[in-house]
């Protein structure tokens, strides 16, 4: 009796099948690992919004001419970290 990959039905299997499941797969972990990285960027994002919340308080005892020269800074930072994606 054949071994199955003697056979066409395992000619089919091996030189098909398994090529198509192997990149199925490889697509599948890219995916997860680019949604590692989303969850990760994103965590980042809140925990830098939450930093310029917290600087806005100490904002108040800062002098006129300091807060000038960061605050377009501090706008840009804000609204681009603000943008959801």
């Amino acid at each position: 009796m054949a071994q199955f990959f003697e056979t066409k039905m395992g000619q089919q299997f091996y030189d098909g099948t398994m090529p198509r499941i192997a990149k199925a797969l490889e697509a599948i972990a890219k995916q997860l690992e680019l949604k590692g990285v989303l969850e990760h960027l994103e965590a980042h994002r809140r925990e830098l919004l939450d930093l310029l919340e917290d600087h806005d308080t100490a904002w108040d005892n800062e002098e006129d001419s300091v807060k000038e020269e960061h605050a377009e800074l501090i706008a840009r930072t804000r609204a681009f970290l603000a943008k959801e994606n």
